[in-house]
């Protein structure tokens, strides 16, 4: 979260944040991460510029559960009924964050692969921080 819900600082060196970034995405695999864990991850993914680990995250369908109503379950065996609030939240703001942007982000949906793959539209949505 250090890279992603919260705003840049001095105090996170951006080195240790990108090498704690890839080693999580080395041994955190897509069957054990639940609830909100894959909006965090793909909000860190772009911020530190991996816009294809975020959308990796956020597209994992097979892991990434959703119920009859479009919501998200959590998964595991955590037990929360659906809708799992923290998981569907977390996957809108990613996703609006990664289309808007972030304080200190340069161009149109900075957390989208810039390779022609993608057409991201928004209206309304501001930065975050």
């Amino acid at each position: 979260m250090l890279r992603g819900f919260l705003p840049s600082t001095p105090a996170v060196d951006t080195a240790v944040a990108n090498h704690t970034a890839d080693k999580v995405a080395a041994v955190w695999t897509d069957d054990e991460i639940f609830g909100w864990g894959r909006p965090v991850l793909a909000l860190s993914a772009a911020r530190i510029g991996n816009s294809e680990r975020a959308i990796e995250y956020l597209t994992a369908y097979e892991h990434w559960v959703f119920d009859d109503a479009g919501f998200a379950e959590r998964g595991g065996n955590g037990g929360t009924p659906p809708p799992f609030i923290p998981g569907n939240a977390g996957f809108l703001y990613a996703v609006a964050y990664m289309a808007a942007g972030w304080q200190g982000s340069e161009g149109d949906a900075p957390g989208f692969p810039r390779d022609g793959s993608w057409i991201v539209k928004h209206e309304g949505l501001y930065k975050a921080l």
